[in-house]
């Protein structure tokens, strides 16, 4: 619910589940069905505490004591979040360093509204004059609401005028709960298509250390959704690469987090138009030509339109000498031809035999055995 502060360590959730309380029991599903995934069978009660002790406690003389960890989460949030606790803090942190300045590096057009501005009044005026073709936002939720900054009202199922802002968007969600209800009825309303969690997200953190080894595996993948929509991925493929950077995490991440990784991956969905791209693709061919005019093609394919593009390429054996780079592209039935020139040469390469032994003016006895010691050396530019 909103207003409820989820952030507990070891001790409370496991005194949660052994009392078998509403959120205790939630931890044991989530454990139940992550132990279950990995081990192939059924697995008890019992099973579930003792993973839980050995994973989220550790030995000290002879006790056992809970490691300094909180399990939190965002059942209360351009790119957009607040912060004014442990989860909204890690949020922003994060949705900064893996999605906005990602999408600057690459030369997307990019507004941020953090901290105190994350409320309706500078939100909505900021949809309005920036227009965003795709928004990342962080904030608590529930199934019907998402909120801003000290859990003020951002958007909530039945909200028809600030609805209409949301038309037309992409969207991703880091929020809990709100893909049950809010996101569809935005999708019903016009939003374009969004990925959300239809359940309470958690991570795991580390409170002495940000940003830490724990809480880094939910956001990389949580974020894979956004860098790979500004690579001219459609919601579909960015969002089961999403799905296969938290498998691929569960099998690399400390056993901590791996249970809370397997809860936020199965209950990662996808709403509206799964087709749609945030970037448009065209079609980009590269080619090199030398002074003879021969023609040697080293890339094609499609690339997103205004965004900056890396593509490693092959420099074919070619005439030495003046040369061009030729780049071709085709985006719309429109067509464009770029030349640069260049030139060519072929890579300097060096052989040499480096005798250490024997030395310069030692003398040999003719029928002894000796050992040579020699080098041979390439090196090409």
């Amino acid at each position: 619910m909103l207003g409820e502060n989820i952030e507990l360590d070891p001790k409370q959730i496991l005194d949660e589940i052994k009392s078998k309380t509403e959120e205790g029991l939630k931890h044991f599903e989530i454990i139940k069905n992550y132990l279950e995934w990995k081990l192939g069978r059924a697995v008890d009660f019992n099973d579930v505490i003792k993973w839980f002790e050995n994973t989220f406690f550790e030995r000290k003389l002879f006790f056992k004591r809970p490691k300094n960890i909180r399990i939190l989460s965002f059942t209360r949030t351009l790119g957009g979040s607040g912060d004014f606790d442990m989860a909204t803090y890690y949020g922003k942190h994060y949705i900064e360093n893996y999605s906005i300045k990602v999408a600057e590096r690459i030369g997307l057009s990019v507004e941020r509204i953090y901290g105190d501005e994350f409320i309706p009044e500078t939100f909505y005026s900021k949809l309005e004059k920036f227009n965003p073709v795709f928004m990342s936002l962080c904030g608590h939720g529930n199934a019907t609401t998402f909120t801003g900054q000290n859990e003020v009202e951002m958007i909530k199922v039945g909200d028809e005028e600030k609805a209409k802002a949301w038309s037309g968007r992409v969207v991703n969600f880091l929020s809990c709960s709100v893909g049950q209800e809010l996101v569809p009825w935005l999708v019903e309303k016009g939003l374009k298509s969004a990925m959300a969690y239809d359940d309470v997200y958690y991570f795991v953190a580390d409170p002495t250390n940000f940003p830490n080894s724990y809480a880094v595996w939910f956001f990389d993948a949580h974020f894979t959704f956004d860098v790979n929509l500004y690579k001219g991925c459609t919601v579909r493929e960015a969002h089961q690469l999403t799905l296969d950077k938290y498998q691929e995490n569960i099998e690399k991440a400390p056993e901590e987090c791996k249970a809370y990784l397997h809860h936020d991956m199965i209950h990662c969905k996808t709403y509206g138009d799964r087709n749609v791209r945030i970037v448009h693709l065209a079609l980009l061919k590269l080619s090199i030509i030398d002074s003879k005019e021969v023609v040697k093609d080293v890339f094609e394919g499609k690339v997103p339109v205004n965004v900056d593009v890396e593509i490693p390429i092959s420099v074919p054996l070619m005439a030495e000498g003046n040369g061009i780079f030729r780049g071709y592209a085709n985006f719309r039935g429109l067509e464009d031809l770029t030349d640069v020139k260049i030139k060519l040469r072929k890579p300097k390469v060096e052989l040499d035999v480096v005798i250490k032994r024997p030395v310069e003016g030692e003398e040999l006895i003719m029928s002894k055995d000796y050992t040579a010691k020699v080098r041979v050396e390439y090196a090409e530019e």
